[in-house]
């Protein structure tokens, strides 16, 4: 049978031995973790559900380890190749590091299956035996929007001024960030595709958070400008959060949060300054991007409206039929019946996870 090295980068980075077509014992699987990367709200899948879509398949065998960089990642890739793996399996962080994977399988003439954040196209398209199973980060932020536009229709989002207008705080994990630029952009196209129109709060729109020259004293030391990123980084959220209430005259009716930490960040904020007692004449509204226990809670409390998750149960699926077929000399795509277009690439849906459909997800 074949080896097979299964190497996931989660954002995290991750890497597997699994046995291949031609009959010879198995090989004990290596995973990678890189738990420095920035990016964990974007990768769409947890290790534990490849792992359970992997374990009906007898033929392949898990074992996990970790490492703490890309670097790393990519030298585990190259010793995977070089013991005789047959095929790599990698979630990437970065799409940089898309030539040096393909360089890694080319030199060998093995498959590379790819997920997460997307590849260099223009990279990936030179090689045949390429796949990516990705996500549309557009979506995410449509579905976000259509969160917001049926609590309005149900009533759920205040209008404290009584003006028609959503009056809304974007907190983004990074500036220039795909996945975040999608949130802020196709979030509100959906709200006001709805009939709502909006009013966006920001630091940059709060007068007293805007210091002029004129205000600095003579040779001070210039302090960090406040800004709306968070860097996904669940303390900062809450204290942009925390000024921005403390600071605006304007009421911020919902907060939408481009990932799962400035939601988190943005509750604490809200608790302390008192919004969800009962002498609190409104609570905003929180949509976020991604999922984790907490959050979950918090939805279930109804301290957060709802969050939009890649359909990660599915990427597993698709991930281990495609190393399935592999593993078989069989098409990539037998029996799956998936559309696979010019780029070998399928892509998976978001979901919505409100109240109503919580106990699905959970």
């Amino acid at each position: 049978m074949k080896k097979i090295y299964v190497l996931l980068l989660m954002l995290f980075c991750a890497a597997f031995y699994l046995v291949g077509c031609q009959s010879q014992e198995p090989v004990p699987t290596t995973v990678a973790i890189n738990t420095t990367d920035l990016y964990v709200d974007y990768t769409p899948l947890s290790q534990q559900e490849f792992t359970n879509a992997i374990q009906p398949d007898e033929t392949l065998n898990l074992e996990l380890t970790h490492c703490e960089s890309r670097l790393q990642m990519l030298d585990i890739a190259q010793k995977a190749v070089d013991s005789g793996a047959e095929a790599l399996v990698v979630c990437l962080t970065d799409s940089a590091d898309t030539q040096a994977l393909i360089d890694i399988v080319r030199k060998k003439n093995i498959s590379l299956l790819l997920y997460g954040r997307a590849p260099d196209f223009s990279v990936t398209d030179g090689y045949d035996k390429c796949w990516y199973v990705g996500d549309v980060p557009q979506q995410a932020g449509e579905l976000a929007g259509e969160i917001l536009a049926q609590a309005n229709a149900n009533g759920l989002v205040p209008d404290v001024n009584g003006d028609m207008l959503l009056q809304y705080a974007m907190l983004e994990s990074r500036r220039g960030d795909f996945y975040s630029d999608s949130m802020r952009q196709y979030t509100i196209t959906a709200i006001e595709d709805s009939g709502l129109f909006t009013s966006e709060i920001s630091v940059f729109n709060i007068p007293s958070l805007q210091a002029t020259p004129a205000e600095q004293p003579q040779n001070a030391v210039a302090e960090e400008p406040l800004t709306m990123e968070t860097f996904w980084d669940e303390t900062s959220a809450q204290g942009i959060a925390a000024t921005m209430l403390a600071t605006t005259e304007k009421d911020i009716e919902a907060f939408i949060c481009a990932d799962t930490n400035s939601a988190l960040g943005v509750v604490t904020a809200l608790e302390e300054a008192g919004f969800y007692g009962e002498t609190s004449a409104y609570t905003p509204v929180i949509v976020s991007n991604g999922i984790d226990d907490t959050l979950l809670s918090y939805i279930q409390e109804g301290k957060i409206l709802g969050t939009v998750v890649y359909d990660s149960k599915t990427a597993a699926s698709v991930l281990s039929g495609f190393l399935h077929n592999i593993l078989n000399c069989a098409p990539v795509n037998e029996n799956m019946n998936l559309y696979i277009d010019a780029h070998k690439s399928v892509y998976l849906s978001y979901l919505k996870v409100t109240q109503d459909n919580l106990t699905t997800i959970q």
